[in-house]
């Protein structure tokens, strides 16, 4: 099961894919350097890369909350 954001097709739909898109870029970029300022920039870069590992592999793990489009 892939991550996911709740309300993304709706706002597709009312703003576009570009404006969809870059709205998500600024908010997953504010949240990282936010999370630098908190845990230090060292242990976010190792956080992130121990996320993309596993999602790489698929051993995420879900709440299974995701409801199919």
């Amino acid at each position: 099961m892939q991550p996911y954001i709740d309300g993304v097709p709706e706002t597709i739909m009312a703003h576009g894919d570009a404006g969809t898109a870059e709205a998500l870029e600024s908010v997953l970029v504010h949240l990282i350097q936010l999370l630098g300022r908190l845990i230090g920039d060292d242990m976010t870069t190792k956080l992130i890369e121990r996320s993309v590992g596993v999602s790489e592999r698929g051993d995420a793990i879900s709440d299974g909350r995701r409801e199919e489009a």
